[in-house]
């Protein structure tokens, strides 16, 4: 870890951990929009790319997973995507990286140190990399500090819609031992089109709209002196992509 966060760090907190409550849903809200707004169909489906922009106010606890729940009308996949491994995404923060497999960017705003009575403030930048045909891992670069981290991501099927499920790393919990960070903001875009694949495609729109799901896993810090954090519930959310057929 980068001595000028710990400096950060350690100047502006002090250590006052406390017990928490498990996370309400209103602490999550989120907005998201798809581009085009016109649907295609399922014998003709249309390559989309969907941004979205979750915020979370529960900032005394840790942010462990996020889940983002697709409607049945969104597709996504990364099959017939170019792929970069992780080692070579770390290696020069994606630069090595082959072209086709960079499909979305954003940002992610945290805290670190919270229950402290300072927290530090710390802003993201993601990038987005194909990784296999059902993962997806995202470069987090903080800004004017250099601390790199990866969040991978895995697609599934769900009975309501495709799902993509992000892991945020240790690292990226705990930046300096004993301080520990949460998300606070999250704006990311995903979309790309490789030949005839689509990572995502919009197969129609049901009631003008795509229904777009969120789920924020927490974990309470240890006390002074503890390793390891217990969950602390979760909340989630669910936004409506405006779209037409």
């Amino acid at each position: 870890m980068r001595k000028y966060l710990i400096a950060a760090i350690a100047a502006l907190a002090t250590m006052a951990f406390a017990a928490v409550a498990v996370a309400q849903s209103s602490e999550v809200t989120s907005t998201a929009s798809v581009s085009p707004k016109k649907a295609g169909t399922k014998k003709k489906p249309k390559n989309t790319s969907l941004t979205t922009v979750v915020t979370s106010t529960a900032s005394d606890r840790i942010t462990t997973k996020i889940e983002i729940q697709l409607p049945k009308t969104l597709a996504i996949s990364a099959k017939g995507f170019a792929t970069c491994s992780v080692k070579t995404i770390l290696k020069a923060n994606g630069k090595d990286c082959k072209k086709g497999s960079k499909v979305g960017k954003g940002t992610a705003d945290a805290l670190a140190g919270i229950g402290t009575s300072n927290p530090v403030p710390v802003t993201f930048d993601v990038t987005a990399f194909v990784s296999g045909a059902k993962k997806i891992n995202f470069l987090l670069v903080a800004r004017g500090l250099g601390n790199v981290y990866i969040s991978p991501g895995t697609l599934s099927k769900t009975s309501k819609g495709p799902k993509l499920t992000v892991k945020v790393p240790a690292g990226a919990q705990q930046p300096v031992t004993g301080l520990w960070a949460t998300l606070t903001r999250l704006n990311t875009t995903l979309g790309k089109k490789s030949g005839k694949h689509k990572l995502i495609a919009s197969t129609g729109c049901k009631s003008k709209q795509q229904t777009i799901g969120t789920k924020l896993t927490f974990a309470s810090p240890p006390p002074p002196g503890g390793t390891t954090p217990t969950p602390a519930g979760s909340g989630s959310t669910s936004t409506a992509a405006a779209c037409t057929k």
